[in-house]
This record gives structure tokens, C-alpha cells and sequence, in this order.
């Protein structure tokens, strides 16, 4: 009876023994799930930064392409206002009366000279 009761208490230690090293096992799994998880976490943190950061850049990229297209809509519109004077301002003139011939001749003369010092 004495032998039965130590092998008993023997397996239930090796049980023991068993089930603290599974516990520890887990514990340890938990432990990296849980430092997963913070990484995670921090990753995502870190994205949602990025995000908010982007999105703004985005907004601000939005406004100034909105003002570039304003300046060059004024801009545009000055380019025909100025155009429309130009036409306002230009006189017609017949092209017969442009290409006339004329009459009128150019004569060119030479004269040589020397001169020499004393």
C-alpha cells in the first residue's frame, strides 16, 4: 500500500511537473501573441499617423491646384480682354495698296581714298 501511494504521488508530481511546463509553454505563446499584438498596435498607430499626415498634404495639394487653376483662369481672361483691344485698335489696310511696285531706284557709289602721313 505504501509503494501504491508513492508511485501515485510520483505520477501526480510528473503530472504536475508536465502540467507546469505546458502552462509555461502557453504562457510564454502568450506573451509573444501579446507583444504581436503591441507591435501591431503601433503599426497601425503609426499608419493612421501617416494617414492623417498624407491627408492633409492631399487638402493642401487640393487648395493650391484650386488657386493655380483661378490665376489661370484670370490669367486667361486678361488674354482676351487684351486681345479684344488689340482688334479694336488694328485698322484694316488693303493688301493691293501693300504690294504696289515702286518706282523709286537706290543708286550706290564707291569713292576710293588714300591717305598717307608725312
Amino acid at each position: 500500500e505504501i509503494s501504491d501511494l508513492i508511485q501515485e504521488v510520483q505520477l501526480r508530481e510528473e503530472k504536475i511537473t508536465h502540467i507546469s511546463s505546458l502552462t509555461l509553454h502557453i504562457i510564454e505563446r502568450m506573451h509573444k501573441k501579446l507583444d504581436i499584438q503591441l507591435n501591431m498596435q503601433q503599426k497601425c498607430r503609426q499608419l493612421q499617423e501617416e494617414n492623417e499626415y498624407f491627408s492633409s498634404k492631399y487638402i493642401e495639394f487640393k487648395k493650391e491646384r484650386e488657386e493655380f487653376e483661378m490665376e489661370k483662369l484670370e490669367l486667361n481672361m486678361r488674354v482676351l480682354d487684351l486681345q479684344d483691344k488689340v482688334e479694336d485698335e488694328i485698322e484694316t489696310v488693303s493688301y493691293t495698296h501693300l504690294t504696289l511696285p515702286t518706282i523709286y531706284s537706290v543708286q550706290i557709289s564707291v569713292v576710293a581714298v588714300s591717305l598717307k602721313k608725312k
